[in-house]
């Protein structure tokens, strides 16, 4: 009697997005209303960890300077879009 014994191997690859963030430097389009300047720091608060998140302003003069905060690749595309955000990110 014959017998055939086999073996099979699996590989298994697990992709991660374990991308590590850089810190941007987001600063807001001239002459947009405060207002959207506050949505876009609620956005920001809603979408990141709100302890990373620097923003410097004086809601008294209704002045914002700048957002400060680590992002991905893929986050910076997409805030590059909102009408609050200022066409150059800078890095740190």
């Amino acid at each position: 009697m014959c017998s055939a014994t086999g073996s099979s191997t699996t590989t298994s690859t697990t992709s991660s997005s374990s991308a590590t963030p850089t810190i941007y430097v987001i600063q807001p389009k001239p002459g947009v209303p405060f207002d959207t300047l506050t949505s876009f720091t609620n956005r920001l608060e809603t979408e990141n960890d709100p302890s990373t998140i620097t923003v410097t302003e004086d809601p008294g003069d209704q002045f914002l300077a700048y957002w400060y905060l680590p992002l991905l690749p893929d986050q910076v595309q997409t805030y590059l879009q909102d009408p609050a955000v200022s066409a150059h990110l800078g890095t740190i």
